[in-house]
C-alpha cells in the first residue's frame, strides 16, 4: 500500500484546519502532526483531543473536538475492517486447501509445536525448581502463550462465524 503524505490523510486535514482556527496552537500541531508523520496516529490523535479539551476558547475547541472524534471513529473501524478482511483471508486460504483435498501439513505441524512448547513449559513450572525465577523462562512463556497459543490457534482453529458476524457489523457501519 502506498503511503500518503500526512497532508493528504483526513487527519492531516483535521490539522491543518484547527491550525487555521486555533493559531495560538501552532507549535503544538506541529508537534502532533510530527508524532502522527512518524507513524504514532493513536497517541497523535490522544495529544490532540487533549489539547483541545484544554483550550481556553470552548467556542473554537467544542466543533474540533466532535470532528475529531469523528474521524477517530472512523479509524478504529478502518482499523478494525483491516483486521477482520486480514483473518477472512487467511480463512479463504484455508478453504482454498481444504478444497484441493490435500492435508495441511503446515496447520499439523504449528498445532504441534505449540502443544509441546506449552507442554514444555508447564512441565518446567512444576517440576523444575526456581525456574519461575529466571528472567529468560518469564520472557519464553510468554512468548508461547501469546504468539503459540493466541494467534496460532486461533488462526488454525479459530471460528469464521465471529468473523462474518464482525463483517457484517462493518459493511453495515459503511
Amino acid at each position: 500500500m502506498e503511503k500518503k503524505p500526512l497532508k493528504d490523510t483526513k487527519f492531516g486535514q483535521f490539522l491543518s484546519k484547527a491550525g487555521e482556527q486555533l493559531k495560538d496552537k501552532g507549535p503544538e500541531l506541529l508537534q502532533i502532526g510530527m508524532q502522527a508523520a512518524s507513524g504514532n496516529i493513536i497517541g497523535a490523535i490522544a495529544s490532540t483531543k487533549e489539547m483541545l479539551l484544554n483550550h481556553q476558547d470552548r467556542d473554537l475547541s467544542d466543533p474540533l473536538l466532535i470532528e475529531l472524534r469523528q474521524r477517530e471513529q472512523e479509524f478504529e473501524l478502518e482499523l478494525y475492517r483491516l483486521e477482520v478482511e486480514d483473518r477472512n483471508s487467511a480463512r479463504n486460504r484455508e478453504i482454498e486447501v481444504a478444497k484441493t483435498g490435500r492435508q495441511d501439513w503446515m496447520m499439523t505441524v504449528t498445532g504441534l509445536v505449540g502443544l509441546a512448547s506449552f507442554m514444555i513449559m508447564v512441565f518446567a513450572v512444576i517440576f523444575i525448581d526456581d525456574v519461575e525465577n529466571n528472567d529468560l523462562f518469564i520472557h519464553l512463556i510468554g512468548m508461547i502463550e501469546g504468539v503459540v497459543i493466541s494467534n496460532i490457534f486461533s488462526y488454525y482453529y479459530g471460528t469464521s462465524k465471529s468473523s462474518k458476524d464482525k463483517q457484517d457489523t462493518i459493511n453495515s457501519k459503511l
